[in-house]
């Protein structure tokens, strides 16, 4: 999801965060709701010894928000094994280094890596269009790597050679062929494309609007169809039932084709065509042609990360843990979790400021690697028993809003 500034958006976003940070703070202070007779909402009652804090900055929570959903622009985003979701563990860390040396409690940070199956790292996904007045650049975006299989994560990679970091981009022009029906798919005869870059309409193979069944088969047309390339063009909606295109961004439903290599798959949104006057498929249908660099490496395995800031509380033999991820779906990622990432920091900036000390532990954990199977949290878990042999409770943040009509 992108952030959006429209002021019914931003009045949504500042009202959810305010709710969500009151909801960390009780967690975190031990704090019990009580429901008066009388009261519209819930009395807070602390505990002895609880730390009282302020209101939550709001404005630079979303700060926070904006530059991490700036991370790895149309490199990846924040995905797991990326550069971006490196760059996005760096920030979260430099945020809690400005934090030492103030009067609250001492704050101890460990940053601890772990492997991935697969992780990738896209060097380039540029795409240029075509039309009578000349060539334009329309800004683009590779698939990062499959969640699925590792066969199916080497058709990601530009070169084909997991494990090699070394920038190779693949250049390919073509003749277009624009498909916005399912009919134009059904009429693709195999290797009938050989040389031709498709240019599809992402709802076309979109499963939330086809059905699996029915995505996996206009897909596999397509791969048959053997053309040059394939440019996925993507149009957001919020009614559900609709495309939203964010399925595009993870590789589906291609990623459940693994019986062989694919061309080079690049994504655009229909909306960035808008400033060239294009912004719709009677526009496209002019193209004339199409040129695309892709450059991808794939790792088998990857690596990711998890950043844990412990606050000592004056009970050590019980904790709290509050939790956010830091990966994105290949997309920036403003709702899932930059939010979620962004309200954790706050909790550490809030209590640091008052300089109050909990009655017990807290751990405040940035998860890398939940996207592709709450990889980060499983480490965790796995690796922190005796943390968790003491914790209370654990709340996790993620997702504070949905961009689905409904929902």
């Amino acid at each position: 999801m992108v952030l959006s500034t429209a002021d019914s958006d931003w009045g949504f976003m500042v009202s959810r965060f305010r709710k969500l940070f009151i909801v960390c703070v009780l967690a975190l202070c031990g704090c019990n709701l009580q429901l008066q007779p009388a009261a519209v909402g819930p009395t807070r009652t602390p505990v002895e010894g609880s730390a009282q804090v302020g209101e939550a900055d709001v404005a630079g929570m979303l700060d926070d928000i904006r530059a991490l959903a700036s991370l790895g622009a149309h490199r990846g985003w924040r995905t797991a094994g990326s550069p971006g979701e490196a760059q996005a563990l760096d920030y979260v860390a430099g945020q809690l280094a400005a934090l030492a040396g103030t009067t609250g409690p001492a704050l101890e940070v460990t940053r601890e890596t772990f492997r991935l199956p697969v992780g990738s790292h896209i060097h380039e996904s540029r795409l240029w269009l075509e039309f009578d007045a000349g060539e334009l650049e329309i800004t683009a975006d590779a698939i990062c790597c499959s969640r699925r299989t590792n066969e199916a994560a080497l058709f990601f990679d530009s070169d084909g050679r997991a494990g090699d970091s070394t920038p190779d981009p693949a250049e390919v022009s073509g003749t277009p062929v624009v498909i916005h029906r399912t009919e134009r798919i059904e009429k693709l005869e195999a290797a009938g494309a050989d040389g031709q870059i498709l240019v599809v309409d992402f709802a076309l193979i979109d499963s939330v609007v086809q059905g699996a069944e029915a995505a996996g088969r206009y897909a596999r047309l397509l791969l048959e169809a053997k053309p040059a390339a394939i440019v996925l063009i993507t149009q957001f909606s919020n009614v559900v039932g609709e495309s939203h295109g964010t399925q595009a961004a993870v590789g589906s439903p291609f990623t459940r084709i693994a019986s062989e290599p694919w061309p080079p798959i690049l994504l655009a949104r229909l909306e960035d065509l808008g400033p060239a006057g294009l912004a719709s498929w009677e526009a496209l249908d002019r193209l004339q042609a199409v040129r695309l660099r892709w450059d991808v490496d794939v790792f088998m395995p990857g690596e990711s990360g998890n950043l844990i800031l412990h606050l000592p509380g004056n009970d050590p033999s019980q904790a709290v843990i509050l939790g956010a991820m830091i990966d994105s779906a290949n997309v920036p990622g403003a709702m899932d979790d930059a939010a979620g990432v962004a309200v954790l920091l706050e909790v550490a900036r809030r209590l640091t400021a008052e300089g109050n000390r909990l009655p017990y532990d807290l751990y405040l954990v940035w998860f890398g690697s939940e996207e592709v199977g709450l990889v980060g949290s499983s480490y965790f878990a796995a690796s922190h028993q005796e943390l968790l042999d003491r914790t209370l409770a654990v709340l996790t943040i993620d997702c504070l809003g949905s961009p689905l009509d409904g929902l």
